[in-house]
């Protein structure tokens, strides 16, 4: 399944649809392993998001590309996010080589 190739409409439809509660299965994990594990749980400590592969510009919506996204991150607990997204696409072959750094902190 494509997400790019896929209905804006189809898209909201599916996330709201399998929407999952996974808030137990976190603090089952840290319960688990007694508070001391060698990963990071989202909003546990500063967690790192790369996301440098999502085709955010190649989305289309109605045959149209954006050009340019804007991010947000909600939920951060108590030591904060980055996130490393894929920049505009620019250059004489739609080359995408900048970045988007995001620093959330609380």
């Amino acid at each position: 399944f494509s997400a790019s190739h896929a209905d804006a409409l189809e898209l909201v439809s599916m996330i709201t649809e399998n929407k999952v509660d996974e808030s137990s299965l976190v603090e089952e994990v840290v319960e688990k392993d007694s508070g001391k594990f060698d990963y990071i749980i989202y909003g546990a400590n500063l967690t790192f998001v790369d996301m440098e592969d999502a085709d955010i510009y190649g989305f289309k919506v109605e045959g149209q590309c954006p050009i340019f996204a804007s991010y947000t991150i909600g939920g951060v607990g108590e030591a904060g996010a980055v996130l490393v997204l894929p920049g505009v696409k620019d250059g004489k072959n739609g080359d995408n080589n900048g970045k988007v750094i995001i620093v959330t902190l609380p």
